[in-house]
């Protein structure tokens, strides 16, 4: 599903984008505190790489041009993992 990922202020967010929102019955929106944040990796995908964020619930992956450079990133916001 497409949307937007941001951090803003304690929370990584997930909006899906106005297309989803169209074409899936029930798309999501993901809120998750960094503080619940384990860590952050990225895996190999076919076009766009997959960004996985293990938190205290679950994992919430999502799929992303840059992924190595967005994984380091969101890695430093939320605590320094190497992702």
């Amino acid at each position: 599903m497409g949307g937007r990922i941001e951090v803003v202020a304690d929370e990584l967010r997930f909006t899906p984008n106005r297309m989803n929102v169209k074409v899936h019955a029930d798309p999501v929106s993901v809120t998750i505190r960094l503080s619940s944040i384990r860590s952050v990796d990225r895996v190999f995908g076919w076009f766009t790489g997959i960004v996985l964020v293990e938190h205290e619930e679950g994992v919430f992956r999502f799929r992303c041009y840059n992924a190595r450079k967005v994984a380091g990133r969101l890695s430093e916001v939320v605590g320094g993992w190497p992702p």
